[in-house]
C-alpha cells in the first residue's frame, strides 16, 4: 500500500517514471492486482514508454483482455506510429462498442495520422451522428471535407454548426486556408448584418483581402471600421501598418506605427515595430531613443536589446553597440543575429578569432540558411588565414544571397588573397552593381588587379 500510495504522490507531481518504477515494484509483489496493472499501462503510455507497455500488455491473458486493454494497445501502437495496428484494434472496438465514444475519437486521429482522409470523415460524422456536436468536432469535419475538396459538403456543416461568431471566424479561416475565399466571404458577411455586428468580422475580411484578393486598399478600408476603443482596434493598426508599409506608402506606415505605440504603451509589439520603422527610414537617432524607452519597461528585453544595438549600429555608435550585443547574449545565449553580430564585428576588427568562430558556429546552429552569417563564417576563416574554408563558405553564401555588396565584397577579397583575379574582379564588381557605402575603396581594388 506504501508503493501505491508513493506512486500516486509521484503521479500527482507529474513524475510519471518514478511513478511507474513505484507501481511496477508493487506489482511484483501483488502481480495479480490487475487494477494496479492497467494504471502501470496508463502510466507508461503517457510517459511515452511505448515498448515499455507494449511488453506488459503482450504479457496479459487473452481471457483478461478488457475493453480499456484494446484501447491501452491501440494507444501504445500510435506511440510506435504503427497506425494499421492501431486502426485494426479501433476498428474492432467501435464494431462492438459503438457507443464508445472515445474510441471513435482516438480512429479518426488515427486515419488523419495515416492520412486517410476518406476514413477520418467518415468517422467524425458517426460521431457526429451520435449527437457530439462540439464547435471542435464540425470544425474537423470541416477541414477534412475541405481537404477532400468536398466544399458543398463543408458549407453545409457550417450552416448546421453552432451558432456563434467565433465559430463561424474559424471556419472562414479554414476556407481560407484552402483558397476559397468567396466560400469564406459568404460565411462572414451575413455576420455584419446582425444586431450588434461583431466588429471583428472586418479584420477577417481585411485578412480576405489581403491575402485572397491581393486588395490592400479594401483591406484597410476593412480595418478602419474597427473602432478606437473596440478589443481588436489594437491589432487592427498593426494590421494596417503592415499594408500601408507593403503598399509602399512608408511615411504613412511610420506616422502609424508611432500611434499605435502611444495609444497601447503597455504592447510591446508596438514599440518593436516602430523602431524597426525608424530603423527603415533611417531615422536612427529617433530609434536609439524609442528602444532606450521601451527597455525601461522591458529591461531584460534580448529583442529590444539587439534592436537598440542595431540602432546605436547604424548611427556610428560602434562600441556602443558591441556593449549591447553583448548584453544581448548573455540575456539569449541562442539568439543568432546577436551572436553574428559580436562574431562579426570580433573579425572585422581582427581580434579575439577564436571566440568570434565559435560565436558565428552557434548563430549558424540556430539560422543555418542564414547567407548573411555563412558570410560571417567564411570572413572569420579569412581573417585566421583559412582561406580554403573561407573561400568554400563565401561561395556558399553569395548562393543564398546574391545582392549584399557586403558580401560580394568579400567574395573577391577571399578569391584575390587565393590569387583568383577573375573571380576577384566578378566579387567587386558585383559590390559595385550593389551600390555599397565605399564604392571608391572597391575601385582602387579593382585597379589593383
Amino acid at each position: 500500500q506504501m508503493l501505491l500510495m508513493l506512486a500516486r504522490v509521484y503521479y500527482s507531481e507529474e513524475n510519471l517514471g518514478l511513478a511507474a518504477d513505484a507501481l511496477e515494484e508493487y506489482l511484483e509483489l501483488i502481480p495479480e492486482d490487475f487494477e494496479a496493472r492497467q494504471d502501470f499501462i496508463d502510466v507508461l503510455i503517457q510517459d511515452e514508454q511505448y515498448s515499455r507497455a507494449l511488453g506488459e500488455l503482450a504479457a496479459i491473458d487473452e481471457q483478461d483482455v478488457t475493453l480499456s486493454i484494446r484501447y491501452y494497445k491501440a494507444k501504445v501502437h500510435i506511440g510506435l506510429f504503427q497506425y494499421d495496428e492501431a486502426a485494426a484494434i479501433l476498428e474492432g472496438v467501435v464494431a462492438e462498442n459503438p457507443d464508445v465514444l472515445e474510441a471513435w475519437v482516438e480512429l479518426a486521429f488515427v486515419y488523419e495520422l495515416k492520412k486517410d482522409n476518406t476514413g477520418a470523415e467518415r468517422t467524425y460524422r458517426a460521431i457526429l451522428d451520435m449527437g457530439e456536436t462540439s464547435q471542435e468536432l464540425v470544425l474537423r469535419l470541416i477541414d477534412l471535407n475541405l481537404k477532400l475538396e468536398q466544399v458543398d459538403k463543408a458549407l453545409a456543416l457550417v450552416a448546421d454548426g453552432p451558432d456563434s461568431s467565433a465559430f463561424f471566424f474559424s471556419a472562414a479561416t479554414l476556407f481560407m486556408d484552402f483558397g476559397f475565399y468567396d466560400e469564406a466571404e459568404d460565411i462572414l458577411l451575413p455576420l455584419l448584418e446582425q444586431e450588434p455586428a461583431p466588429l471583428e468580422t472586418h479584420f477577417y475580411l481585411a485578412l480576405l483581402e489581403y491575402e485572397g484578393r491581393e486588395d490592400p486598399e479594401a483591406a484597410i478600408g476593412h480595418l478602419q471600421q474597427i473602432p478606437e476603443g473596440n478589443e481588436h482596434f489594437d491589432r487592427s493598426l498593426r494590421f494596417q501598418i503592415h499594408l500601408l508599409y507593403e503598399a509602399g506608402d512608408h511615411d504613412a506606415s511610420l506616422d502609424l506605427a508611432e500611434e499605435a505605440r502611444a495609444a497601447y504603451p503597455e504592447q510591446r509589439e508596438n514599440w518593436i515595430l516602430h523602431i524597426r520603422l525608424l530603423q527603415d527610414r533611417e531615422e536612427y537617432a529617433r530609434s536609439v531613443e524609442v528602444a532606450e524607452q521601451a527597455l525601461g519597461t522591458w529591461a531584460e528585453d534580448p529583442e529590444l536589446h539587439y534592436l537598440l544595438g542595431v540602432a546605436l549600429d547604424l548611427s556610428g555608435q560602434r562600441t556602443r553597440a558591441m556593449e549591447i550585443m553583448e548584453a544581448t547574449i548573455v540575456l539569449d545565449p541562442e539568439y543568432p543575429e546577436a551572436l553574428n553580430y559580436v562574431g562579426y564585428t570580433l573579425a572585422d576588427e581582427d581580434r579575439d578569432l577564436e571566440r568570434a568562430l565559435d560565436l558565428v558556429e552557434r548563430a549558424l546552429v540556430y539560422k543555418p540558411q542564414s547567407g548573411y552569417i555563412v558570410d560571417s563564417l567564411a570572413w572569420v576563416f579569412f581573417r585566421m588565414g583559412e582561406l580554403d574554408q573561407a573561400w568554400s563558405e563565401i561561395q556558399r553564401a553569395v548562393t543564398m544571397v546574391d545582392d549584399d555588396p557586403v558580401i560580394w565584397e568579400h567574395y573577391g577579397d577571399i578569391a584575390a588573397a587565393l590569387g583568383l583575379d577573375e573571380e576577384a574582379r566578378k566579387g567587386w564588381e558585383k559590390a559595385l552593381d550593389g551600390d555599397p557605402e565605399n564604392p571608391a575603396a572597391i575601385r582602387e581594388k579593382l585597379d589593383q588587379l
